[in-house]
């Protein structure tokens, strides 16, 4: 069954891991005993339950042997809120380090709206590191009365404070935030006529107007 093969493939991948971590306190002989009273148990027909048990008093080891998350480091973050940031990541202080899962907490900090893109890696005995490349302000979109800030390829920044970008061009109009871009590419070859628009509003999706 696929559960099975998942509570396997777990189990293994918690023995397996580097001696670096596995000669502590003995727990590399813990480990492969573990593994020997699971395929003892395997063997005896037993297998889903030897492989849950045998997880269980893995997760129980690493808050005696030192692997346990004690700092999180995060590099790249400038305008993402630290709260906000703490809530994606959501794991507490002296969790086990070896039981966290890496690609949840990655999709969780990616889903946010500043995030362009995060790498999560687990720096063994004690710490995550986080790596993160925010979105980067580009313009204002005009959409049903409102300003949102959007970066140059037209993705919606969510959470940024449109008020405190009104330094930013603003396109108006649908299908305006993904050509933005191209737009003010075009318009950088007149430098003089880039400064005059203050507003380009995208009519039909085929063409802009500026309005100086």
């Amino acid at each position: 069954r696929n559960s099975t093969a998942a509570r396997w493939r777990r189990f293994a991948g918690l023995v397996f891991t580097p001696s670096a971590w596995l000669g502590r306190v003995g727990l590399a002989a813990g480990a492969l005993a573990l593994l020997a009273a699971g395929w003892s148990l395997a063997r005896a027909g037993a297998f889903d339950r030897g492989i849950d048990r045998a997880v269980q008093a893995l997760a129980r080891a690493p808050a005696d042997t030192g692997l346990a998350v004690r700092a999180i480091e995060v590099k790249g973050r400038e305008r993402l809120a630290p709260e906000i940031l703490r809530r994606a990541i959501d794991v507490a202080p002296g969790a086990p380090i070896l039981f966290v899962d890496i690609e949840q907490v990655r999709q969780r900090v990616q889903s946010l709206g500043w995030v362009e893109q995060v790498t999560v890696e687990r720096r063994l005995p004690q710490t995550l590191r986080l790596s993160v490349r925010e979105r980067v302000p580009f313009a204002l979109w005009q959409r049903d009365g409102s300003n949102v800030v959007i970066d140059a390829q037209g993705v919606t920044i969510n959470g940024a404070d449109a008020g405190q970008f009104r330094h930013l061009p603003r396109v108006v109009g649908p299908g305006a935030a993904p050509v933005a871009a191209a737009l003010f590419a075009a318009l950088a070859v007149e430098p003089e006529l880039h400064r005059r628009v203050a507003n380009a509003v995208r009519v039909r999706e085929r063409r802009w107007d500026g309005e100086l």
